[in-house]
């Protein structure tokens, strides 16, 4: 183990001081990094900062300080730039004696990096490593690509920060006085507003809701619109398209419907803190297909907020077994040409949610739970009881990655039998993302 003289362990935290260009992978890793220091002191923990945007130069000169440093661990606290180059570098300066031991947080973007993990593989087995998986479904997901995964994937969620994220009865009068909600019942949608967050599909079932079932509910929406679309299926969108989509589908709703679903805009912590506490239920209908985890339910579910999200990817993992009302997931099925909620299941719980009330008290004890379990330090403890398991050496990834690589490299999209159409690939890979 590499300690210095006076017996202190030296870890290297791998992190990026440039604000990432999404808003939910700037919290993860900045509440990471507090993780982190939770456990470590000053001395023992140094932070290199290395830039998606630098060049092989700047990421060879941070790889050779890094190496000078001969830490005893290095742990990726970011997803770019991707590790394969930093590691690489760091294994040509390193000059000491033990390799140190590699601790992967993964994020969701595992699969869109095949090729890059493919090209590290040599090279991993020379170190111990580990893989940090934020989600249930993540570990399954990642396990199918690895070697002996039982040795290698920990399931270790993001941390929340709840000295940001909690419930406040001031906050949730005053907020509801100030926005004018009166004792109306409040769903909330934060996040990216997108086509894979099926963000107008959530419209439309809200406005189904309140049209079949009179009742004076309201839909918040928080986040930026963005215009990724579908890659895997090669649904490519243009610049502004899925905000003029949005504003073409408010148009046509019945004005007292449209007067109803309320858009936000970008809010930021304090902002998403009021409307959390506020709302009556946290709703998303997102089948994102890097769905790993969820930033924004995780964050209101730690103001106690109820919460109705799909049953896909991450979002499963925030159910507690015996609260599955407060927690509620809808099935999703994997179609040929989308990804296919069970709308019937979510207009159910709509319904039983309109009609529920819940005090202060509840919500307080339900963010004591969370808190308990997604808070900075609670996830610090449990990275800690992680690093404790014995650390082995990487035993390779498995034919699934390798037939990844090759569907990439001559197929375009790899899980897309034709336009628009999903193969038979992508559904025995992300079928574990449905249960």
């Amino acid at each position: 183990m590499n300690v210095t003289k006076d017996g202190m362990k030296k870890i290297a935290l791998i992190s990026c001081c440039k604000v990432p260009s999404w808003k939910s992978c700037q919290v993860i890793s900045s509440n990471l990094v507090s993780c982190y220091q939770r456990l470590y002191s000053e001395d023992d923990l140094r932070v290199f900062n290395i830039e998606d945007s630098a060049n092989k130069y700047e990421v060879y000169k941070a790889t050779k300080q890094l190496a000078e440093f001969a830490p005893e661990k290095i742990i990726f606290t970011e997803h770019r730039p991707h590790p394969q180059i930093v590691i690489d570098f760091f294994y040509k300066n390193f000059k000491g004696q033990a390799l140190p031991e590699l601790i992967f947080h993964v994020f969701g973007d595992f699969t869109l990096y095949s090729t890059e993990w493919a090209k590290l593989e040599k090279t991993l087995e020379s170190f111990r490593v580990k893989f940090l998986c934020a989600s249930d479904a993540q570990v399954e997901l990642v396990s199918s690509f690895i070697v002996s995964a039982e040795q290698f994937v920990f399931k270790c969620p993001f941390p929340v920060d709840t000295s940001s994220f909690y419930f406040d009865f001031k906050r949730r009068n005053d907020t509801r006085k100030k926005m004018n909600l009166s004792d109306s019942s409040v769903f909330l949608y934060t996040g990216r507003v997108s086509l894979q967050k099926q963000t107008l599909e959530l419209i439309n079932s809200f406005t189904s809701f309140v049209t079949s079932i009179p009742n004076d509910s309201i839909l918040l929406i928080a986040g930026e619109f963005d215009d990724l679309g579908v890659p895997y299926l090669l649904h490519e969108t243009c610049y502004n398209s899925y905000y003029m989509m949005y504003r073409q589908l408010i148009s046509a709703l019945p004005q007292d419907i449209a007067d109803r679903v309320i858009y936000l805009g970008n809010l930021d912590s304090d902002q998403l803190l009021d409307v959390y506490c506020a709302s009556d239920c946290f709703v998303s209908l997102s089948v994102h297909n890097d769905e790993d985890y969820g930033m924004s339910p995780a964050e209101a579910l730690c103001t106690g907020v109820p919460a109705i999200l799909t049953r896909w990817g991450g979002y499963s993992s925030f159910q507690i077994a015996g609260e599955e009302k407060h927690c509620a997931l809808i099935p999703v099925e994997i179609g040929e040409s989308k990804l296919i909620v069970n709308e019937n299941v979510f207009m159910k719980h709509l319904l039983r949610v309109s009609f529920a009330s819940a005090d202060s008290i509840y919500r307080e004890r339900y963010s004591e739970m969370y808190e308990k379990k997604l808070s900075i330090m609670a996830i610090a403890l449990k990275i800690e009881k992680i690093l404790r398991i014995d650390t082995f050496y990487f035993a390779g990834f498995s034919e699934a990655l390798v037939k990844l690589v090759k569907s990439e490299r001559y197929s375009d999209p790899p899980f897309a039998n034709s336009k628009y159409v999903y193969n038979s690939f992508y559904k025995e890979i992300y079928d574990v993302y449905t249960k």
